[in-house]
């Protein structure tokens, strides 16, 4: 797939090129195929600039800068992330700008400033709280959860992670769920809770 998406953008079929990008995304994101995900999205990114699809863009400038996030090049995953957050403020797309300030926030947690990543998930929850989309918001609850118990405030991660949990079961998210009970756990480990 990621051999028929360049040469689908080679041969000028650039939807073919953003709709595999878009498709392997999620399985690129759980497997150790970092190259195939840094391949297909940079492809998929380029074609999408050349189809003029902002929402295809969009999900693959976060695509690549996760990948890029993933590799410690952080520098380049914040400006996919920022590029998307300006076209997702301009289309006006809340969820999607509340996704851009979720990833702004990972790729710096993972910078080692937890203090800045709050901030930028914190205005992510701010966002989704106009958007009726239980999915995501599910997904930035776990996000801020894991930001505060690295910061130790454990009763605040508590209540995220629990908020996060209600609405992965409702969803069904059982791969979701997997992420959010292990920030639990690691939470329940910082209170001293060895039974829960």
């Amino acid at each position: 797939l990621v051999v028929a998406a360049r040469q689908a953008a080679g041969l000028g079929r650039h939807d073919i090129t953003a709709q595999i990008g878009v498709a392997m995304r999620e399985f690129l994101h759980r497997t150790p195929y970092i190259d195939a995900w840094m391949a297909v999205s940079e492809d998929g990114v380029a074609s999408g600039r050349r189809l003029g699809d902002d929402t295809v863009l969009c999900f693959l400038l976060l695509s690549l800068g996760q990948a890029h996030s993933e590799l410690n090049h952080f520098a380049h995953a914040h400006r996919c992330f920022t590029e998307a957050l300006d076209i997702r403020r301009r289309t006006g797309d809340k969820g999607g700008e509340a996704m851009a300030f979720n990833c702004l926030a990972i790729n710096l947690f993972r910078q080692g400033k937890p203090g800045r990543a709050y901030e930028h998930m914190r205005t992510a929850l701010d966002i989704m709280a106009t958007v009726d989309d239980r999915y995501l918001t599910g997904m930035v609850l776990n996000n801020m959860g894991h930001i505060l118990q690295s910061m130790q405030r454990y009763g605040e991660a508590l209540d995220c992670l629990d908020r996060a949990l209600t609405l992965q079961r409702q969803l069904g998210e059982g791969f979701r769920m997997g992420i959010t009970e292990i920030s639990l756990g690691q939470t329940c480990l910082g209170l001293r809770r060895y039974q829960e």
